[in-house]
């Protein structure tokens, strides 16, 4: 499984559509050797590597010693986007090491053998992890508390009311007669197929033939074999829906051959950093308010108000356990707008976080339980997509039976609506129209069939909580504007 780069060696594994690449970075040089760390039952453990030679396992006799340097190197890490193909190409700076080891320790069984920890070790170079850190909230708080909750207050109020704008008022008419193919990530989650529904709506008022192919969450790489279905049905566009560049990337170059336009809808394009930085292959992406300029920054945004929402309700004072979705560019900007936003409350600490890779689903509720019961402090919870909840985290914070806990939820799911109505588990949500997303996705490839310029759609959200913005029982979320008849008549126009 390992391989040898031209300018310096690398451990790689593929580990379930993830993978890793650890580069020797450390005060010796790259060519003195790359050295993997992983702690263990309270020991280090080292993977050696020297140009040509095979790895070998190095271990700490001393199971209290966690310090980092003694003739090891340090260790930059290296993320390949999730689902994509080629090198790794997102950097991850451990800096300290003892974080680095703490973040990409590999979890092994107590039993297991020194041989087969030498084995793990050299397979897998660095691994994520997925247990709770028991430090405080990362990065200087540049605000007192009293500063951060005036700040955090004012943004929830704001947000309560509604972050948005009109529906563009001017526009190109409706391409009609196009045949368009939505992809899905994956049709079996419940907004994605709300997504799906109401974009083959839209595309239906243009006047456009509509086909939808279900991804199934990638398996035997579906996303592009569906890019390349709607290539050889000779598309005149595609939606991408929840499906990044990365992974599809060198399908999308033979749909841009074929000339079929493309748009991302809650997708990240080549560009982006997440997806490796290089060339974009959109045409177009759904866009937003005029408040929020990217997909990253909807995303980001969102985040911030969930850590906001935490510190306006605690007056500045908590303590959170917070559940990160990772491996997945929204899940990584979602973490990063709450992560810096509570670094501006010095009264408050990240108490610990539950790492949720997409391979982890199946562990949800064990890992968050885990982590609950080793931290009695917490006093608050914030659970960055609403489909971990449903997969485990409710049901966990319900048996939990701590009432005093303050919970922020992801985009407001039917479920999750329903656990704010209970007043058990999950208190507020960020509700986001997904009919909205849907339109303003097949509004931007209509722009691009007529070679218009891109318009912000007013797409934003709000907060919802038991008090303020609750639908009623049954009913989803909904944006307050009566964004469908805006859409028709400038399709009209």
């Amino acid at each position: 499984m390992a391989s040898e780069s031209d300018d310096q060696p690398t451990d790689r594994i593929d580990r379930q559509g993830e993978v890793l690449d650890c580069h020797g970075t450390g005060r010796r040089g790259a060519r003195s050797g790359v050295r993997s760390a992983a702690t263990v039952n309270g020991f280090a453990f080292q993977v050696n590597r020297s140009a040509g030679d095979r790895p070998t396992l190095s271990k700490r006799t001393s199971p209290g010693s966690r310090r980092w340097g003694a003739g090891w190197t340090s260790t930059s890490i290296l993320r390949r986007p999730w689902g994509a193909s080629g090198p790794a190409t997102r950097p991850i700076d451990p800096g300290q090491g003892r974080s680095a080891m703490k973040r990409y320790s590999m979890s092994i069984p107590r039993t297991a053998s020194a041989g087969a920890l030498a084995g793990m070790l050299a397979l897998t170079g660095c691994s994520s992890d997925t247990s709770a850190a028991t430090g405080p909230s990362s990065g200087k708080p540049n605000q007192n508390s009293a500063a951060a909750v005036a700040a955090a207050t004012a943004a929830v109020e704001s947000a309560v009311k509604g972050i948005g704008g009109p529906v563009p008022t001017s526009g190109p008419p409706a391409a009609a007669g196009k045949k368009v193919w939505i992809i899905s990530a994956f049709e079996q989650v419940p907004n994605l197929a709300s997504l799906t529904q109401q974009a083959r709506e839209a595309g239906k008022e243009l006047g456009w033939k509509t086909s939808v192919c279900d991804g199934r969450n990638n398996a035997n790489g579906a996303w592009a074999g569906c890019v390349r279905q709607a290539v050889a049905a000779k598309a005149d566009g595609i939606v991408l829906e929840s499906v990044d560049c990365a992974p599809v990337k060198a399908a999308l170059g033979e749909a841009k051959q074929a000339g079929i336009k493309i748009v991302g809808l809650t997708a990240f394009d080549c560009d982006d950093p997440q997806q490796g930085g290089g060339k974009a292959m959109f045409d177009a992406s759904a866009t937003f308010a005029s408040s929020v300029p990217s997909t990253a920054e909807f995303f980001r945004q969102q985040g911030k108000l969930r850590a906001d929402w935490l510190i306006a309700k605690s007056k500045g004072k908590a303590k959170v356990l917070h559940v990160a979705f990772r491996g997945v560019a929204l899940g990584e900007y979602l973490a990063e707008g709450f992560e810096k936003e509570m670094a501006t409350c010095s009264g408050c600490t990240v108490a610990g976080t539950v790492d949720i890779t997409p391979q982890d689903v199946p562990q949800i509720r064990q890992k968050f339980e885990s982590a609950l019961t080793k931290l009695p402090q917490v006093d608050a919870v914030a659970v960055d997509v609403d489909f971990m909840t449903t997969a485990g985290i409710q049901a966990a914070l319900v048996s939990a039976n701590r009432p005093g806990l303050s919970v922020a939820g992801g985009e407001c799911s039917p479920a999750s609506l329903g656990y704010v109505r209970e007043g058990r588990g999950v208190q507020m949500c960020i509700g986001s129209s997904l009919g909205r997303q849907a339109y303003a996705a097949v509004d931007a490839l209509n722009r691009v069939f007529a070679d218009a310029a891109p318009a912000p759609s007013g797409l934003g959200w709000q907060v919802v909580t038991r008090d303020d913005n609750l639908p009623k029982a049954g009913e989803g979320y909904e944006d307050p504007t009566d964004y469908r008849a805006g859409f028709r008549a400038l399709w009209k126009s």
